[in-house]
């Protein structure tokens, strides 16, 4: 079953309350969403309408009488303050942010209306224990999304009511609503391509895999079908840094040049999952992900039409 036949399905039984709808996930999910007729309720940092292919998007700030009026059944949190903040602001304010963000979410899975929770964690948490304090100093953002995890785990597993959570743990992602893209690895190679300079800068080689999105929201919330709590670590083909700028340079720009800098050791950068939850979801729900070639002409074509 594909996402479409997923919400083709149910998508007209649901009632979906998408947080942090403004940023790079949410954005995608009310792609997803709107282009499917499911009914959403957005909710941002201030109040704005995103255009898109299938209407105006409106997304408004938290209030406690919308919510409890939209009464939704589905709540997507992308709310939570992204690992680039926790360089930008003090730990401490970093913490409590996010602490907040997570016993806002806990207390909307107490909703008798919510059933599913769709919970986007990261690769970062994999590592991070929850009870040693030294890794939040090491490690603050995957510190607190464990933490989130296990709060939100514990929820649903105690629950006397039936819920579903669906934490989906990406590792890297690609689409064309990345925020900061010269921040990540994928859209800065995309960027420079069509610039005509490409700069392999990594003193190590850097192993990465790659799905786009889009599917990584489409396979979690085709997780929903199963009861209780799973677990989704995005996957894709392994790629090295200048595999990765060789295939999009062929793909974007032949014209660009590569460069690599000088004395690149053999150590390696290696931030990804064994695939093997995306592999079985996939064979699972007989779901095409899209392939990393398609992803880059994606990114690429998006760019190119702003």
């Amino acid at each position: 079953m594909n996402i479409s036949s997923y919400l083709g399905q149910y998508g007209r039984q649901m009632r979906v309350l998408v947080l942090g709808a403004s940023g790079w996930f949410g954005r995608t999910a009310l792609d997803l969403l709107f282009r499917h007729g499911v009914e959403t309720c957005a909710i941002g940092g201030s109040s704005t309408s995103l255009s898109s292919a299938h209407g105006p998007i409106r997304i408004t700030p938290w209030r406690d009488d919308l919510v409890h009026d939209f009464q939704p059944d589905t709540v997507l949190d992308f709310s939570f303050l992204t690992k680039d903040k926790s360089l930008s602001m003090p730990l401490a304010e970093f913490k409590e942010a996010n602490e907040f963000l997570t016993s806002r979410l806990l207390k909307l899975a107490a909703m008798p209306s919510v059933r599913r929770i769709l919970y986007p964690s990261s690769g970062a948490a994999v590592s991070a224990e929850p009870q040693t304090d030294l890794e939040l100093d090491k490690n603050p953002y995957g510190f607190l999304k464990r933490q989130a995890e296990a709060q939100l785990s514990a929820f649903v597993e105690n629950s006397s009511e039936t819920k579903t959570l669906s934490i989906l743990r990406c590792w890297s992602v690609s689409g064309v609503h990345v925020s900061r893209p010269l921040s990540y690895l994928f859209s800065s190679l995309v960027i420079q391509a069509l610039e005509g300079d490409i700069r392999i800068t990594s003193p190590t080689n850097v192993f990465r895999r790659y799905v786009d999105v889009s599917d990584a929201i489409s396979l979690a919330l085709m997780n929903f079908q199963n009861s209780g709590v799973s677990t989704l670590e995005t996957g894709g083909d392994l790629v090295e840094a200048l595999e990765l700028a060789e295939m999009v340079r062929a793909l974007v720009n032949p014209s660009a040049r590569i460069s690599v800098g000088p004395n690149r050791s053999d150590l390696s950068d290696s931030y990804f999952s064994d695939g093997l939850s995306w592999s079985k979801a996939v064979n699972l729900h007989d779901f095409t992900p899209i392939t990393l070639e398609t992803q880059i002409l994606n990114y690429a074509s998006s760019i190119s039409d702003k």
